[in-house]
Parts: structure tokens; sequence; C-alpha cells
């Protein structure tokens, strides 16, 4: 979701944006542009492609020319002259430069490792990423690149905001634990998850997030392994299941919560449990996270308590001595840490770090260009 929310905040002050859809076979019409309700400034732009993009699978050279026809038909018919391209995708457009746009930023937040999604970055101004791991598979070019964090939506910031302004902690009675993510995502730790929840009986378990492929707007396990991971989640008398919310209705359900809860199996997460969007949600609460290792905090040892290696079998151990010491967990100090670490990444302060680094990016390359006076010839 980064990328809508890059998009309305590039919107917001007062930049006109196009943000262009994914191709799609089925579409009725073969273009189209609409405005975001909403949102002035900032518009869709729909095309259904002359070809099955499917053959880039099968011919990638073949498929990069395709594309690169597709792009200047687009520009045809947009009829802008384009300032930035700001790519997030990692497998349709292999070279920016087809956007004929001054500023190219390549930004994937999940992880690359075929050489056609690595080698986008060659054609990129800069390359952004919200993890470390990310950036060092695309080293193998000289790009300039910035770890940037996931950004904070404006519904979380409004909650942090407000928790900002609250003086304590009160332990719920029971205690109410959260967990956001879609159910049927393949790299969810589900035996620790279930042993987790069947060994706690006392405590509330909250899961907000999508319990069916029907509920599921991302790719999905529809085995039969985690329809029956759902079906036993729903069977244990303190399990709730709220299906999915829109931010704004998950950032009021979840500051009820008393401990916010990531448990991935580091081994089958794509991106290696480096980092996850829900992570800055569930910081905005100010709550105590316990989590599998996240590399990329693992520096941060205020913010997560998380597993020290990659693996859960001691998961249950760190719950319990959370949960013995939530009070202290969830005191003012270290609530306003995290807290405040949340807002310091509103996508209105993340478009600051990126526009600065990207400006010295603009001003260094045209040092390096400037051409020699005579008197140095």
């Amino acid at each position: 979701m980064s990328k809508h929310h890059y998009a309305a905040a590039l919107a917001e002050r007062g930049n006109q944006v196009f943000f262009l859809n994914p191709p799609n076979a089925r579409a009725q019409e073969r273009f189209r542009i609409e405005d975001v309700a909403g949102v002035p400034g900032l518009r869709t732009v729909s095309y259904r492609p002359f070809v099955p993009f499917v053959i880039r699978f099968r011919s990638r050279p073949l498929f990069d020319l395709i594309v690169a026809a597709h792009v200047r038909w687009l520009l045809e018919r947009i009829r802008v002259t384009f300032d930035v391209v700001w790519c997030f995708d990692v497998n349709i457009y292999s070279d920016l430069r087809w956007f004929r746009a001054p500023l190219k930023i390549f930004h994937p937040v999940d992880q690359v490792s075929l050489p056609y999604q690595i080698d986008v970055a060659a054609s990129a101004d800069v390359a952004l990423s919200v993890s470390n791991e990310i950036l060092r598979n695309l080293q193998k070019h000289d790009t300039p690149m910035l770890r940037v964090e996931h950004g904070l939506a404006t519904e979380f910031v409004v909650l942090a905001e407000r928790r900002m302004e609250q003086d304590c902690y009160r332990k719920g009675e029971p205690l109410r634990v959260g967990y956001v993510g879609n159910l049927l995502m393949q790299y969810i730790d589900r035996d620790v998850l279930l042993r987790l929840v069947a060994g706690h009986s006392e405590i509330e378990f909250h899961f907000w997030g999508a319990r069916t492929s029907v509920e599921s707007n991302l790719g999905s396990d529809e085995s039969s392994t985690a329809v029956a991971f759902v079906r036993a989640l729903e069977a244990m008398p303190n399990v709730v299941l709220h299906g999915p919310h829109p931010p704004s209705v998950l950032a009021q359900r979840i500051s009820d919560v008393d401990l916010l809860l990531i448990c991935y199996s580091v081994s089958r997460d794509p991106n290696r449990g480096c980092n996850s969007h829900k992570i800055l949600e569930y910081l905005s609460t100010g709550r105590v996270i316990v989590s599998n290792h996240v590399s990329d905090y693992s520096d941060k040892p205020e913010l997560i308590e998380m597993m020290r290696s990659t693996s859960n079998n001691d998961m249950t151990e760190l719950f319990d001595h959370v949960v013995a010491r939530i009070t202290d967990f969830n005191g003012m100090k270290r609530g306003r840490a995290r807290l405040a670490f949340a807002l310091d990444n509103s996508y209105s302060k993340q478009i600051d770090r990126i526009a600065t680094f990207a400006s010295s990016v603009i001003a260094q390359n045209k040092l390096n260009h400037v051409p020699a006076s005579p008197a140095r010839r």
C-alpha cells in the first residue's frame, strides 16, 4: 500500500500525480484516466495491454520491447511531461529511462533477486528501500541508495499524536493481544501462533485481516493447511477474528490492545523477516510488540521485543516474559519512544527525506559534470 500513500501525500503537497495501475488484460477500455475522489491532483491511469504480459516469463528481451512501446504509447495519451518517475514495480519496467523524466526513482519494498529486477537500479538516479537487505542486492550498480523506513498513514499519525497526550497505561482485564495481517499468508508461523493462543486461555487474542481468499487483495495460500489454520483459530474460545478493516477503522480498533504480535517464519518469508509495514502501525499505539526476528530493527531494542535469532522456538518464553511485566513494558518512557519513532516516519517526513537525498544527488552530479574552464584545460 505504500505506493498509494506516497501518491496521495505528493498530491496533497500540490503536485500533479498520475498513478499508473498494473496492466489489466480484461479492462473494457484500452486507456482511461480518472480523478481520485477526495485527493485533488491525483489521477489513476488504467490500460489494457496489446499482448498478454505473461510473455515476460518466456522472453524477457521481447517483453521489454513491448513494454517500452507501451510506455511511449501511454505518454502520448497522458500528454504530460513528467519531472519524476517513481517506480515501486520490480517486474514490468526494466528501464526507467522509457518515461523520459529527469529524475528516476526506483523504490522496491520487497526483496529483489532476479537479474532483471536488480538491473532496474541501473537506469535510476536514486534507489530507495525499506531494508538494507534489499539495498544490498542493488549494490552491483553505482546508483546512490538510501534506506528509508516504511511510511505511517495519516490515520495512524492521528492515533500516535493522541496517545502522546495521554498520561498512563491501564492494564486490560482481560489482557488483549492484537495481530494485524492476512491470515492466509503462507509465511505465518502457524504452529507457534496456535501454541501461543492455546497456552494462554486467560488472554483475548484479536485478529484483523483477511480470513478467506475473497477478503484478500494480495496473494494468499489457499491450501488445506491455511484453511485449517484459520478454522483452528475460529474454534478457540479466546480468539476473535474481525476480518479486514480500512486504516481509519483499524487505527481505532488496535488502540485498545495491551500487546501487539508479529509471528512470521523467517525462513519462509520471502523478505527474510527484514521489515514489515505493520510495525509502524503497531508503534503508533505506543503498546509493546512481541515479534519474530526483524533484522532492520535489531539495533532498536527499545522499540520491539523480538527473538534474537531467526528461530521462533522460544517465542512462548518471550511472550510470557512480556506479559508478566506488561505494565513496565507499556510504561510512559517506553511508550513514548515507540510513539516518537512512529511519528518521525509519516509519509510527509519520508518525502522530505527523499527530496533532500535526491537533491543532493542531483547537485553532486551537476558538480561532477561541470565543463572544465579554459584555464584548467
